[in-house]
């Protein structure tokens, strides 16, 4: 009868097994290691090789960075993290922080004054594009309106005179000649939104007063509708080049554009030289029904504002509105009453049409 196998042999045989097996391994990675031919005869066992167990350096890539609470990822400019965009880190690597092209992407999906910075910060500026530069300066004027919660007014406005100061120098390195039509049209645009005077302005006026024949329409508007917000009465030199160009292109202007300059004309209160005032209210006559509202009160102000009293045109104008006064709001009504009442203009049918639908609006006038 077989004597039952008690635990310590058991445990002799594994250890015996495992020690074989071993043993095999080290003779088989000996016997077949590369580079060797097995002639059988040999038995002798070689050691394996030693592994070291050191730990590896990690690459400074591939350390992690040091943390951060949420507040300070907030406020890194290198991050773009503004109102109504996603979660987005868009670094700048050395070398497309000098890449025109690359720059031109980032600076058009900025949104933040911060994101603008880093920008500027990130590579060289001598070697920006006019289009770089016009593109910076109209993010930034389009930013300097727009109120950031996370940052204090003192520090917003900063920001923004560091970064006027900046496009200024390297735009006053490059000079006017630089720039397209619609580049010199953007600067004016972003100059006019921000109400940014420098000596920047009079080398561009005369840059573009002889170059006019290359601005499109758009860019005429833009560069006049600039010049109104910045009250530049005293360069009447470009606008009376304006008045002079514009009459026998007026066909390709859309009524839009047709608004911004009545009404930037209206606020310097200058009629240009050339007949442009002329031209464009029998441009506003013959295309009434495609202008709304809203451009229709800003062409009534502005011809009051130009004491303009075209019989024709005010005729015209005053009948239409007249017409189709439910269209309008009632502050734009208010304002049209006003303008008509400096203007001491007696129009029965715009009297009466303002009087009823005032009076059937009197619950909105506190709104």
């Amino acid at each position: 009868m077989a004597r039952p196998i008690g635990r310590v042999s058991v445990l002799a045989i594994a250890a015996l097994c495992s020690a074989a097996g071993g043993i095999g391994r080290a003779w088989i990675a000996g016997a077949w290691s590369p580079g060797r031919q097995c002639d059988g005869s040999s038995h002798a066992l070689r050691a394996l090789p030693r592994v070291d167990r050191a730990k590896p350096k990690l690459r400074r890539e591939d350390q992690l960075p040091e943390a951060k609470t949420w507040r300070e990822l907030r406020r890194d400019p290198r991050f773009d993290h503004s109102p109504g965009s996603k979660w987005r880190t868009q670094l700048l690597p050395e070398e497309e922080s000098q890449d025109p092209k690359r720059i031109q992407i980032s600076l058009v999906k900025s949104q933040s004054i911060q994101r603008l910075l880093y920008l500027l910060d990130a590579g060289d500026m001598e070697r920006w594009t006019p289009v770089n530069l016009a593109t910076a300066w109209h993010r930034l004027a389009k930013f300097s309106r727009n109120e950031d919660r996370n940052e204090q007014p003192e520090e917003r406005e900063m920001h923004v005179r560091e970064l006027q100061r900046r496009l200024t120098q390297v735009i006053l390195g490059v000079g006017p000649e630089a720039f397209d039509a619609r580049g010199i049209s953007s600067l004016f645009y972003a100059w006019g939104i921000m109400r940014f005077k420098s000596k920047l302005i009079k080398p561009f006026c005369m840059n573009a007063r002889k170059r006019l024949d290359e601005f499109d329409p758009q860019s005429i508007a833009n560069m006049v509708f600039g010049i109104g917000l910045l009250g530049l009465k005293g360069e009447a030199r470009i606008l009376d080049a304006v008045g002079k160009n514009v009459p026998s292109r007026l066909d390709e202007f859309h009524p839009e554009e047709v608004t911004s300059m009545v009404y930037s004309l209206g606020r310097l209160s200058y009629a240009p030289a050339g007949g442009l005032l002329e031209a464009m209210g029998d441009y506003v006559i013959d295309r009434l029904d495609d202008f709304n509202p809203v451009q229709l009160t800003k062409i009534a102000v502005a011809a009051s504002e130009l004491d303009f009293k075209k019989n024709r045109l005010m005729f015209a104008l005053w009948n239409h509105i007249a017409r189709h006064i439910k269209l309008f709001s009632i502050h734009q009504i208010l304002l049209l009453v006003r303008t008509a009442a400096q203007m001491r203009l007696k129009h029965v049918k715009f009297t009466k049409a303002a009087t009823a639908e005032v009076m059937a609006r009197l619950k909105d006038l506190g709104r």
